[in-house]
C-alpha cells in the first residue's frame, strides 16, 4: 500500500472556515459489498477536498482506500486527501474489502465554496456484487443537519421493509425519538434511542419496533433528537434496495 495525504478525522469532525461539510450517513464494505465516492470539480480552478470515515460508535473507521488510477494504489487510513482535483476533473476512490465481515459506518466530506456554492460535488454509491457481479446499488444522498426528519414507508411482508441510517454531528450522546405512524396517520409505535457522539445508528424500522412486523402496512416515520442529527431511508424489497426521501 502507498503513502497519501492523511488528516486526523477529528479535523473533519470541526468546523473548517470557507469549507462546507457534506454529511453521508450510510457507507457498507465487506461480505460482497462495496461503496464508491466520486468526486468532481465543477469550477475553472483546481480544488482540495477530505474524505473522513467514521464507525457507528463514533471512533475513527480505519479502512483500505483504493484509487483506481491512474496509477492505482491503496491507503490504509480513517481519512483521505489528494493533490487538488483539476478544473472539471474527477477523482474516484473505493472502499472495499475481501473479508466476508461486513463493515458499516458513515462518512463526511469537507469542500470549498466558491461564489456561495460548493467547488466540489461528491456521489456516494453502495453496492451488492457477493460474486462480482453487481446485483443491487443504492445512491447516499448528502444529508443535512436537522434535530428532525421524516421519511414514508411502505411495509409489504418479510421481503419488503424501510430502513435508516442516522448520525449524531455532536460530541455528546443524541437522544433520539421515532414515531411510526399508520396509513390513518396514527402513531403506533414510539421508540427511543440513543445516537453514540459522533456515532450512527443504521436499522430497519421493524428491527427497532419489532411489533410492527406484523400488521403494519407502512405510513410516516418520524425522526426527531436533542441534538444535530443527519439522516436517509433505505428501501428494501427482496434483493433490490434504493434510497428513499426525507423532508
Amino acid at each position: 500500500m502507498s503513502a497519501c495525504l492523511l488528516v486526523p478525522t477529528t479535523l473533519a469532525h470541526g468546523q473548517i472556515p470557507g469549507q462546507h461539510v457534506l454529511i453521508f450517513p450510510q457507507i457498507v464494505y465487506g461480505g460482497g459489498w462495496f461503496t464508491s465516492v466520486l468526486v468532481t470539480n465543477v469550477t475553472d480552478t483546481p480544488q482540495e477536498f477530505t474524505h473522513g470515515f467514521t464507525a457507528p460508535d463514533g471512533s475513527d473507521l480505519y479502512l483500505t482506500i483504493t484509487v483506481p488510477g491512474p496509477p492505482y494504489r491503496q491507503v490504509w487510513g480513517s481519512s483521505y486527501s489528494t493533490n487538488p482535483v483539476p478544473p472539471k476533473g474527477s477523482f474516484l476512490v473505493i472502499l472495499r474489502s475481501f473479508d466476508q465481515k461486513v463493515t458499516t459506518g458513515w462518512m463526511n466530506t469537507w469542500v470549498p465554496v466558491v461564489n456561495g456554492k460548493d467547488a466540489l460535488k461528491v456521489q456516494v454509491t453502495y453496492f451488492y456484487a457477493p460474486n462480482g457481479v453487481i446485483e443491487g446499488q443504492a445512491a447516499v444522498i448528502p444529508a443535512e443537519l436537522t434535530r428532525s426528519f421524516s421519511f414514508q414507508a411502505v411495509h409489504s411482508g418479510e421481503s419488503s421493509d424501510t430502513g435508516f441510517a442516522i448520525v449524531n454531528w455532536d460530541d455528546v450522546p443524541a437522544i433520539a425519538t421515532m414515531n411510526v405512524r399508520n396509513m390513518s396517520g396514527a402513531v403506533v409505535a414510539t421508540v427511543n434511542f440513543t445516537i453514540p457522539p459522533g456515532g450512527q445508528v443504521a436499522k430497519f424500522v421493524t428491527e427497532l419496533a419489532p411489533a410492527l412486523k406484523t400488521g403494519w402496512n407502512g405510513g410516516l416515520v418520524e425522526f426527531s433528537s436533542d441534538h444535530k442529527i443527519a439522516g436517509m431511508s433505505i428501501l428494501m424489497n427482496g434483493g433490490v434496495f434504493s434510497t428513499g426521501q426525507t423532508f
